[in-house]
């Protein structure tokens, strides 16, 4: 990092810059719903699409905060639940659709002028500020209200609060849009296990291998190469994101310098997209003789 060239990119998440990577236009939201669908076992060639992952909200104070208490609900639960769901919005040309591990989906039949919050920015925080919002706003506020009470009372909800057990009695609705036409990316690979990455290689036409262990296999297959590495985005707490970084600097930074040393890596550029401002390194095989460039802390590249 101190020996390549540093830029800033614009505020955003991996979850936009994959799909401007991937010549994904930006509809109300970034259609993240109708892409990761198509990974789901679904269809989203007709319709407007949104995400409605199942999760547990609560009351702290006067704050109501979406959290992940409850889980994720097995087959059983998720069938129950959206049996009711689809009963009760039937005639406002609603569909729920259930993918796979925890992921649902809402059809609708009409493109809402609504806007969105991805679920990772609402995750832990009170939602207020994160509802929709948009011309159709109030309607959609109104729809997930009337999901909040539905759950709530449900059966299956009261019976996991008698047992202890948080209560799916909220879903979140995000990424919303209709299909994007096939995108267009100078990579030739991506080796990703994240859906996005991989419904969008698949989008523009790219093949797409499964997240090897370490950056070696990557280098040895050669070309303009995409890997997204989630570990960092996955850890919770201080303590996992130093142990997950400690394993990327041993699984992929480290081969990756090796291979720009011995000429088997022309370049290499790495992203970390963010909130307010990311940075975006790139690293020729000419830079290691930057001597004067000393090594900082992480910190420092921030």
């Amino acid at each position: 990092l101190a020996r390549g060239d540093r830029s800033s990119l614009p505020a955003g998440d991996i979850d936009a810059w994959l799909c401007a990577a991937f010549g994904v236009a930006r509809q109300s939201d970034w259609p993240i719903a109708p892409l990761t669908l198509t990974e789901d076992g679904g269809n989203a060639d007709k319709g407007f699409w949104l995400r409605c992952d199942p999760a547990h909200i609560y009351l702290q104070q006067h704050r109501m905060i979406l959290s992940d208490a409850a889980g994720k609900p097995a087959a059983d639960e998720t069938a129950a639940l959206i049996e009711t769901l689809n009963s009760h919005f039937r005639e406002d040309g609603l569909t729920f659709f259930a993918g796979r591990e925890g992921r649902w989906y809402l059809r609708g039949d009409a493109c809402p002028r609504v806007a969105t919050e991805p679920l990772s920015r609402a995750m832990h925080h009170d939602i207020d500020s994160l509802l929709p919002t948009g011309d159709d706003s109030r309607h959609w506020r109104r729809i997930m209200n009337e999901i909040q009470m539905l759950l709530h009372a449900h059966p299956l909800n009261m019976a996991r609060e008698a047992r202890g057990l948080a209560a799916f009695n909220s879903l979140w609705l995000w990424g919303g849009g209709t299909a994007p036409p096939a995108g267009s990316t100078s990579f030739e690979r991506v080796w990703s296990n994240d859906l996005l990455a991989r419904a969008l290689a698949r989008n523009a036409g790219v093949t797409v291998c499964d997240s090897p262990d370490s950056a070696d296999t990557m280098i040895a297959e050669g070309g303009n190469a995409l890997a997204v590495v989630t570990a960092l985005r996955d850890a919770n707490d201080l303590e996992s994101w130093c142990a997950a970084i400690e394993r990327c600097e041993q699984h992929w930074f480290a081969p990756c310098r090796k291979a720009l040393q011995d000429g088997r890596m022309g370049s290499l550029t790495i992203v970390a997209p963010a909130e307010p401002q990311g940075r975006q390194f790139t690293i020729a095989a000419s830079h290691r003789w930057r001597w004067w460039r000393r090594n900082k802390p992480i910190s420092a590249h921030v």
